[in-house]
């Protein structure tokens, strides 16, 4: 095998044919008992991510860093129906977050898609 073709196949990060390919399956990232009050720093797929439970008990995958000027929701506040913003007071619902395009915003626009909470 090629160094190129080793690294085609080795790589699961954003945009990589291995990683495309990953991301179609659901992967277990946390034991579900522990995700409580708390934002947990989750790093799957080369991309950091942060877990979190809202007071309703669903659970959410968010990126670590909010679209809006890229404040760690690690620090954010989990309420009744998401995970909000320490910097500027966005809320992000329970879900599963992943980026779609540019917007008008500085950073990406994001919208959330419901994934089975295991």
């Amino acid at each position: 095998m090629t160094p190129e073709q080793n690294a085609r196949l080795a790589r699961v990060g954003p945009g990589t044919p291995a990683g495309e390919m990953l991301r179609r399956y659901g992967w277990p990232v946390w034991f579900s008992e522990l995700v409580a009050d708390k934002p947990v720093p989750v790093r799957l797929l080369g991309e950091n991510l942060v877990l979190f439970r809202n007071a309703e008990g669903s659970v959410g995958l968010l990126d670590r860093r909010c679209p809006h000027r890229g404040a760690s929701l690690e620090r954010g506040r989990v309420e009744a129906d998401g995970l909000r913003c320490c910097y500027h007071g966005w809320k992000f619902a329970a879900g599963w977050a992943k980026p779609r395009s540019r917007s008008r915003f500085r950073g990406p626009e994001w919208r959330a898609e419901r994934r089975p909470a295991g």
